[in-house]
């Protein structure tokens, strides 16, 4: 059984303090990460020329040969750094958390982070492939099964696990205690939600809540899935229904998506089949007849 609901609230609270300078000082590193990235390809596009022929209306240099490949692989490369970083940011905060006593060393951090990106993009998308077909069944099954494997990304970034092995894991960590995790989830949005309201006004204030409401957010789950992982079952989760119920969904999706790209394609060749059909004899007749000759002079 989990614990109470006001010792979640309390030990979160404990971890967010003790955390909360060196979560500060990633992010702030984060963030300077990515604005020195930003500047590296803004100067990238000044020395190659690629700048000019995007902001200057002559894209006649960007389309030559050479042009459109730099263009492209810089592109790329842009992009990569972009989701590196995005995914760093989500997975620092929690190797932090996992032991706020202990001193930091952000370039090992840094490194760490990287090396746990790969498999926690693949594992969350994954889950967003299964989520997606289960809210396709009338949207209740993709909640359910978003639920049981809320905790997947705790087990990649601390568990060392992967894809499906991440995914059993978490459902065998939320199945003893489904309706208990629930309803604490449910608790911390409805704290946010009425914060929303309560500051809607104070936009301000509402800003500076909503970041540190964040943080506290990381160590409130991370505390959940710490107190859920000591009550799991031995038994490994089992994958199969979500499975299943994913792929009718997804076959679903496809079959209407395909069913309303044939009927737009059947509309937009009918309405220009009748675009281009001749106007009938009696109803041009008509249309001479009722035109005053005045206008057809």
């Amino acid at each position: 059984m989990l614990s109470p609901i006001q010792d979640l609230f309390a030990d979160s609270w404990q971890l967010f303090k003790k955390g909360l300078l060196n979560v500060f000082l990633f992010y702030l590193l984060s963030f300077a990460i990515l604005i020195l990235l930003i500047v590296f390809g803004a100067i990238l596009l000044g020395v190659t020329g690629l700048g000019a022929a995007l902001f200057t209306g002559s894209p006649n240099t960007l389309l030559q040969g050479p042009g459109v490949i730099l263009f492209v692989i810089l592109a790329i490369v842009f992009i990569l750094a972009l989701m590196a970083i995005g995914f760093i940011l989500q997975i620092g905060p929690i190797l932090i958390l996992t032991n706020p006593e202990h001193s930091v060393d952000f370039r090992a951090l840094l490194q760490k982070s990287l090396h746990i990106a790969w498999p926690l993009f693949l594992t969350q998308l994954l889950v967003s492939l299964i989520v997606f077909g289960g809210i396709v069944l009338l949207i209740i099954p993709g909640i359910i099964i978003s639920i049981f494997l809320s905790f997947a990304m705790y087990e990649v970034i601390l568990g060392n696990k992967c894809c499906l092995e991440a995914l059993r894991e978490s459902v065998k960590t939320v199945s003893k205690n489904f309706w208990g995790i629930v309803l604490r989830l449910l608790i911390f949005f409805a704290i946010s939600t009425l914060a929303a309201i309560a500051l809607k006004d104070l936009s301000g204030l509402y800003f500076v809540f909503n970041i540190f409401w964040g943080w506290f957010g990381i160590a409130y789950s991370l505390t959940l899935y710490k107190q859920a992982k000591k009550e799991a079952r031995e038994k490994p989760g089992s994958l199969k229904w979500m499975l299943i119920a994913s792929a009718v969904g997804w076959v679903v999706f496809i079959a209407a998506f395909s069913f309303i790209v044939s009927q737009s394609e059947n509309i937009i060749s009918s309405l220009t089949e009748r675009s281009n059909a001749p106007i009938p004899a009696p109803v041009l007749e008509e249309i001479e007849n009722s035109t005053p000759s005045s206008q057809l002079q």
